[in-house]
């Protein structure tokens, strides 16, 4: 990130090529220049927390996470 603010002074050019939209790259670029890599840590979501982790999610099988639906 610090790379890219550095290379591109505004947040267009980073957005297209980090194939993101240009709102997330502005969010992400404020949040860095105010808080640095803490900034860009998730924050957390609303809604019911999740009932698996992200690592069990990783090592589930994607026919498994199908069959939940």
């Amino acid at each position: 990130m610090q790379a890219l603010i550095s290379q591109y002074p505004t947040h267009r050019p980073g957005a297209h090529e980090l194939r993101i939209a240009a709102d997330t790259m502005r969010k992400w670029r404020r949040r860095f220049l105010a808080e640095r890599l803490d900034g860009l840590a998730d924050e957390p979501r609303s809604g019911r927390p999740p009932t698996i982790s992200v690592g069990q999610r990783r090592t589930s099988s994607p026919s498994l996470m199908t069959a939940r639906r």
